[in-house]
């Protein structure tokens, strides 16, 4: 059963909890993008008529009103970087070398255990 004074608690607990998500949630986002590339960096094709492409895969971190997202994946003003729909998804000719989505697959787990606990750090005094 809950009081009224439990209630103002988890408000004040809720109103501290307000100001830090933002640079907490983006230190999150920001991390687990930097991952993601990372890895897909690895996983990406490698050879000798493919020199510049794994360089080419970067994300873009934006801050909207209520959100925090990034966008991950080659960068197509970077040189082969138009290259990366042809590696992932294919040609009739040429089968997928998938490497952006499996990395991010890899890291789903891992980013929602530090949305998790970025949600209990946060209101780890009123617990």
């Amino acid at each position: 059963m809950f009081s009224s004074r439990d209630l103002k608690g988890l408000d004040a607990a809720l109103a501290i909890a307000l100001k830090q998500v933002e640079p907490a949630a983006r230190a999150v986002v920001s991390k687990g993008s930097l991952n993601i590339k990372t890895d897909a960096r690895q996983r990406a094709p490698h050879g000798p008529h493919t020199p510049y492409y794994a360089a080419s895969i970067t994300y873009d971190l934006y801050d909207r009103r209520d959100e925090i997202s990034s966008q991950i994946g080659p960068d197509k003003n970077r040189k082969q970087g138009a290259l990366g729909n042809i590696f992932e998804l294919g040609t009739p000719g040429h089968p997928p070398k998938p490497h952006l989505v499996p990395a991010a697959d890899a890291e789903e787990p891992r980013f929602q255990e530090h949305v998790a606990d970025l949600g209990v750090q946060l209101l780890k005094d009123y617990l």
